[in-house]
């Protein structure tokens, strides 16, 4: 792990260091590096674990108004939190599912405080058996998936991806967990759940883990978490130490592969002026998975043996065409739609269950796109008619600053376009002759796809925005044969003057006397020879007489 920095030591030193006069001047120090209010937001998370450390010095310092108010607000929004939650939490224990507090939630509990640490929501943990009947007791209850997540997607595509998904009611933010322990597996999972323990808040009794349990949990977390986490971590441990037994917590950091982040801490801590020791581990931890090894999505999947066959065999398209004309698409989506429609918004999680086969994973919380991750990521696409057809998807810039950006676009098995050279938006044409019906199967397949155990951001391979149904007016085959220029790429993309400006061209076409004219070359497309020409666009030319008058002389395409 990166060293702290020295501002970063100053923080954590004004936290923990068990000399008075020590976490003083650490404090003053780190306030002259700039004002409180400009830290940045992994540092500010710090201030109400500060605020406990400098109200027991007594009046060696004034306590800043901002530090103490930074602790008011906290208490106040973990408050607000945890009351928001509380009638779930019993009524997940009266369904016979056992939620487990988690990270600053069990801190808070642990240390009957709610102001010294922080919380962003309220982690529960539930049984991943238990899932689809968690879900469904926080719905009723009026709790919504955040981003728009559908619980049936949740319970398919999203609990194989992730551990947790956030729900949120009213000022309420519960993040529910339904594996813990990280790649640890069962093992590590059944020791935390066997050992925890009821502890009373408010008139209720909640279920939270050990020290020993919370303190590993925590290791995880920061693990593969932020920065912040990697701090949150720092400035909890000293107080989870005081009450951990260290020979449990060496059994489950050998389980969990977290060695390195606790030797971090045991080199770490002593720098900060912490009492408390970490002894070295009697022997090396186990090597734990970079991540959740990912199931086959076999509920999104039709005709899986062929399938699987197909994909075995290096998913050759010749085959795929084949198997696609013969038994139907290999796309199986959550909720079918029923009739053709303009726009995909693929933005939207339901749009993802209406049209989508396997290999997609969840929305961008900002709802920019719904990421790809697969080798082979399917869109079954209801279409108007079985014609030729022109289809333009949109990327998302987040789609630029992933790794596997390049990939390929496959229509019912025939290679149709190609991403790259930092274009967002593809131009996908789709011939009558590929068609056997009314639908189309699309099939993104990333040139280079990470192994199924890499990182989250190594395995993402497509960040896509929406499809639209373009006019076949616009000149299928035309466009289908090359990229199409920068004037066609805008107006498909959105750009409104470009877009009213070719309203008007198409109105002074529709009344040209000169659309039938014998002097029109056989199959003149007016629209197409307008969108060639930027400066015949500019002008709003009357394309047909334009051609007739002057284009055949210059030369001009048509």
């Amino acid at each position: 792990m990166t060293p702290l920095t020295e501002r970063r030591r100053l923080l954590l030193t004004a936290a923990l260091a068990v000399n008075d006069s020590e976490a003083v001047e650490s404090w003053k120090a780190w306030t002259a590096l700039g004002p409180m209010e400009t830290a940045p937001h992994e540092e500010l998370r710090i201030l109400p674990a500060i605020h406990a450390r400098l109200s027991r010095v007594g009046g060696a310092i004034e306590i800043p108004q901002k530090l103490a108010g930074k602790a008011r607000a906290t208490f106040t929004l973990n408050s607000i939190l945890t009351s928001a939650a509380l009638e779930e939490l019993a009524a997940l224990e009266a369904a016979g599912i056992p939620p487990l507090a988690m990270k600053g939630f069990a801190h808070c509990l642990h240390f009957g405080s709610l102001s010294r640490r922080g919380m962003g929501d309220i982690d529960i943990a539930v049984p991943e058996a238990d899932l689809g009947r968690s879900v469904a007791i926080l719905e009723r209850a009026g709790w919504t998936a955040c981003y728009g997540l559908t619980s049936q997607a949740l319970e398919t595509r999203v609990a194989i991806r992730r551990d947790s998904w956030n729900f949120r009611k009213g000022p309420g933010n519960i993040d529910l967990h339904w594996r813990i322990g990280g790649g640890a597996g069962t093992a590590a999972e059944d020791m935390i759940r066997r050992s925890a323990s009821m502890v009373p808040f408010r008139g209720r009794s909640i279920r939270v883990p050990t020290p020993e349990a919370a303190l590993f949990l925590a290791m995880l977390h920061a693990e593969h978490g932020t920065p912040g986490d990697l701090l949150q971590l720092i400035a909890d441990t000293p107080d989870w130490l005081a009450r951990t037994d260290f020979a449990v917590l060496a059994d489950l950091i050998k389980l969990g592969g977290v060695g390195d982040t606790y030797d971090f801490l045991r080199e770490t801590l002593p720098k900060l002026g912490v009492s408390e020791s970490l002894p070295a581990l009697s022997s090396p931890p186990l090597k734990r998975p970079r991540r959740w090894p990912r199931e086959p999505e076999a509920a999104r999947i039709d005709h899986r043996v062929l399938h699987g066959l197909w994909a075995a065999l290096g998913r050759p398209a010749w085959l795929e065409r084949l198997l696609l004309r013969s038994c139907g698409p290999f796309s199986r989506p959550l909720a079918p739609l029923s009739e053709p429609v303009e726009t995909f918004d693929l933005r939207r999680c339901a749009t993802i269950d209406a049209v989508g086969g396997p290999g997609w994973s969840w929305p961008e919380p900002e709802q920019t796109c719904c990421w790809a991750d697969g080798p082979d990521a399917r869109l079954l696409l209801p279409l108007a008619a079985p014609t030729d057809q022109l289809l333009v998807l949109t990327l998302s810039s987040h789609h630029q600053r992933d790794v596997s950006r390049e990939f390929r676009v496959y229509a019912n098995g025939h290679e149709i376009a190609r991403s790259g050279g930092g274009r967002t938006t593809l131009m996908l044409p789709i011939r009558a002759h590929m068609l056997r019906g009314p639908w189309v199967e699309l099939s993104l397949r990333p040139v280079r796809y990470r192994p199924r155990f890499a990182e989250l951001a190594e395995v993402r391979t497509v960040a896509a925005s929406r499809i639209v149904v373009v006019n076949g007016t616009l000149g299928v085959q035309r466009l289908g044969s090359s990229i199409p220029n920068g004037l066609v790429r805008d107006i498909l993309e959105g750009d409104k003057a470009k877009a009213e400006k070719l309203a008007r061209i198409r109105a002074v076409m529709a009344q040209s006397p000169d659309r039938d004219s014998r002097l029109l070359p056989p199959g003149f497309d007016g629209l197409s020879y307008v969108l060639n020409y930027e400066d015949l666009f500019d002008a709003e030319v009357d394309p047909y007489a334009h051609y007739i008058l002057h284009g055949r002389g210059e030369g001009r395409s048509w």
